[in-house]
Order: C-alpha cells, then sequence, then structure tokens
C-alpha cells in the first residue's frame, strides 16, 4: 500500500514519534527510547481518522467560548434591561441558566455577588438595575423567574423563535 502522508506529530514535545499514515489505517515507528505504552495511547487518542474531538457540553453559536460568552452576557443585559427579548429558541434556552443565576445573585445581594454580576454583565447600570428593581422582586420565589414562549419562526431563514421574559 502507498503511504498517503508522513508527519511528526507533537514536534516539540516528542519528535522521536512518528506517525505514517495509511489508506488501511495508522503505522507507528518509533525512535529512541519511547515504550510502545505511549504509541498505543496516542493511537486511541487520535483513532483512525485524526479528527478533533467533538465538543459535548452546551450549545456553540459559532466562534469561540469567548464569543459565546460576550454574546450570552449581551442577551443577559438586554433581557435586564427590557425584561422581555425575542430571540432564537436554541439561545433562549441557553440564555435561561444564565440569567437565573444572575438573578439569584442579586436576590442574595452582598458586594461579592455585585461584583460577579459586573464582572459577568460588563454594564454597571444593568448590574445596578438587577440589584435594586429585579432582585427584589423575587425575593420569595426559589427559582424560575423565566419564561420561554415560542413565537412564529423568522420570516428569512425560518429559524425557531421564542420570547424569553421575566415572570
Amino acid at each position: 500500500m502507498r503511504a498517503e502522508g508522513t508527519f511528526a506529530l507533537w514536534r516539540g514535545l516528542c519528535p522521536a514519534l512518528l506517525v505514517t499514515c495509511f489508506s488501511s489505517g495508522i503505522r507507528f515507528g518509533i525512535q529512541g527510547s519511547l515504550n510502545s505504552w505511549f504509541a498505543e495511547r496516542l493511537a486511541a487518542r487520535i483513532g483512525s481518522d485524526a479528527m478533533p474531538a467533538t465538543p459535548r457540553k452546551g450549545r456553540r453559536f459559532g466562534g469561540s467560548s469567548a464569543h459565546q460568552k460576550s454574546m450570552m452576557a449581551n442577551l443577559v443585559a438586554s433581557l435586564i434591561a427590557a425584561e422581555a427579548i425575542t430571540t432564537t429558541e436554541a439561545k433562549a434556552k441557553a440564555l435561561r441558566p444564565i440569567a437565573e443565576k444572575m438573578i439569584t445573585k442579586a436576590r442574595k445581594g452582598g458586594m461579592h455577588n455585585h461584583r460577579q454580576v459586573v464582572s459577568f454583565l460588563r454594564d454597571r447600570e444593568m448590574a445596578a438595575k438587577l440589584f435594586d428593581e429585579i432582585g427584589p422582586r423575587y425575593v420569595d420565589r426559589p427559582g424560575g423567574y423565566t419564561r420561554i414562549l415560542k413565537v412564529d419562526p423568522r420570516q428569512g431563514d425560518n429559524a425557531p423563535m421564542a420570547r424569553i421574559e421575566l415572570v
């Protein structure tokens, strides 16, 4: 069989390990003092197609985790400002636990919680509104501060839309 390519994996960490890819699988050539255990672990980690692992935790809305975090912070700030926003169903479902945690911090009060909320939202005015108006409103409520209502799909791309609002 003809080799499709030869390359060194993790060049800075272990240059002695060479991986030769064949159409039937991966063949490892070990030079130097690397043991076979390391080669087996690496083969199990890479797999036959050498694709990176798919993230399984939570939703990804395109871009990096920093982009997702800032998008969620902006959605929470918009929800606090208007007390109801219309967005896609997936974003509304991802926004709900984050918004409820922010409202719980506002319910409990205190300087530490206030600083944590300001750190996440990066908007002092919305944090002040959250702690002054919205937090005291839910003092007797043990959770479930938001409601998601499904609305008509978006006209341009027929994406499922939802309205998330404070109860």
